[in-house]
């Protein structure tokens, strides 16, 4: 690992990532990167063309319910039990 850097945040959010990091990992203008954090870390990683970030999302999120050994039916109902909560704070936000 050869691009350690320390980078500021700017006032708008933004991070400049170094040239060096950018010229290893082949990033260029319009490169779209997939953010998360984990365990105090902000981790990204670059999404090639011929992926979405759904699929990116969803195989992480099948590894994660595979390891729960959730049955399908308890994924599907929290799945509706979210999309009910997301649209009771949409309708308090109007």
């Amino acid at each position: 690992m050869s691009g350690i850097e320390v980078v500021r945040l700017s006032s708008k959010g933004q991070v400049v990532i170094p040239k060096l990091v950018r010229g290893e990992l082949g990033l260029k203008e319009g490169d779209r990167l997939l953010t998360y954090a984990r365990g105090g870390l902000l981790l990204m990683r670059k999404v090639e063309r011929e992926e979405s970030i759904l699929s990116v999302l969803a195989a992480s999120s099948r590894k994660k319910t595979i390891a729960s050994k959730l049955s399908r039916k308890e994924v599907e109902r929290t799945i509706e039990e979210i999309r009910k909560d997301r649209g009771k704070e949409a309708k308090g936000s109007l």
